[in-house]
């Protein structure tokens, strides 16, 4: 199955979009301070630790079918309180697609069908 998602930059905690001004241009960025969202600095890149969860299928919309949300470690997360679990944010979300090449490989013809009617 593949999926396609979307994440929102935005809902990091504290985030900012900021005008960068370099020596030739200035470029729109996006800030997103590490501490406050539990994102690891290794030696390759900076990393964010997330769980994709499936959505009910009473709770979905626009084709929706899992979310994506950060994963706190767990020392972090059992010294929260409630208000604080709950208020953590829906980053993204993620839905099932499928290509034109996809569902043209998953049609059946009569005539290579080995059916018994």
């Amino acid at each position: 199955m593949n999926y396609n998602g979307k994440i929102d930059f935005k809902k990091f905690k504290n985030s900012a979009l900021v005008d960068l001004k370099g020596k030739t241009a200035t470029k729109r960025c996006i800030c997103i301070p590490i501490e406050d969202n539990n994102l690891f600095v290794g030696e390759k890149g900076v990393y964010f630790d997330f769980i994709i969860r499936e959505i009910a299928e009473d709770k979905r919309q626009f084709g929706n079918t899992h979310i994506i949300c950060p994963n706190v470690p767990k020392e972090k997360f059992e010294k929260m309180t409630e208000e604080e679990k709950k208020a953590q944010p829906i980053l993204g979300q993620i839905k099932e697609y499928q290509t034109a090449q996809m569902q043209a490989t998953a049609v059946v013809t009569p005539e290579d069908a080995d059916l018994p009617f």
